[in-house]
């Protein structure tokens, strides 16, 4: 696409989302037990159906993570953190479309998504319910 430049550093959407100064913690900490992988998705790719299953599995057993980012039509990313642990019920996202030029305002949101197959799939995802910090 002419003209278009990649707004995360070094091309690394995932750790450049991690180093936005607004990062929820829970995001720039990233230590769950166990990590689902980190994924950098082209235009009509989808998240390996392991990684979904990894995260889907965690939800009996301890805190797991998943990392991935997935174009917008434009090219542009948004880069998404799905969470699974003891302190909440179902899956947490958090979501940034800082890297998304025609995102408007930019930065975060966290959802609560009651599995991990509504979590990562776009279309679902609005299904899960707006986090709000008290």
């Amino acid at each position: 696409m002419p003209g278009f430049t990649n707004r995360a550093p070094d091309g690394d959407p995932i750790d450049a989302a991690r180093a936005l100064p607004d990062t929820p913690g829970v995001v720039r900490q990233g230590n769950a037990a166990t990590s689902c992988g980190e994924f950098v998705l082209g235009q009509g790719e989808e998240l390996l159906a392991e990684a979904v299953a990894c995260l889907s599995a965690a939800t009996e057993k301890e805190e797991a993570e998943l990392a991935w980012s997935r174009p917008t039509t434009e090219g542009d990313l948004i880069v998404y953190f799905a969470y699974v642990a003891s302190w909440n019920q179902g899956v947490v996202l958090s979501m940034t479309n800082e890297f998304d030029s025609y995102g408007g305002d930019h930065g975060w949101a966290s959802l609560s998504c009651p599995d991990a197959t509504t979590a990562t799939r776009p279309e679902s995802i609005g299904e899960c319910n707006e986090l709000v910090e008290g």
